[in-house]
């Protein structure tokens, strides 16, 4: 008796559009990946797509860091700090003393 082969197997690859190869980086970042979904994308995605995806998704995390760090250090250098009008936010102080 045969065994049945993979689902996966029978499929035909399929050549992978670059919202696909993102959308497998940006899951691949985060590390959340079905194994399905995992070994489709090695069947239709080039070593080439995958490298070329990470590199722009690095880029982008690290300049929105970077930019996220400017403004902030731009506010608090600013004098923009966040208003306290006594209220601590602790739960011994529930803003009685308003």
């Amino acid at each position: 008796m045969e065994k049945p082969a993979d689902p996966v197997e029978k499929r035909p690859a399929r050549k992978a559009s670059p919202l696909r190869v993102l959308k497998a980086v940006f899951w691949s970042f985060l590390g959340v990946r079905r194994r399905a979904d995992n070994q489709d994308d090695f069947a239709g995605i080039t070593a080439v797509q995958i490298i070329v995806a990470g590199v722009i998704g690095a880029v982008i995390f690290v300049t929105t860091l970077i930019t996220l760090v400017r403004f902030i250090a731009r506010c608090v250098a600013a004098g923009h700090e966040p208003r306290n009008n006594g209220d601590t936010g602790t739960i011994g102080n529930l803003g009685e003393n308003r």
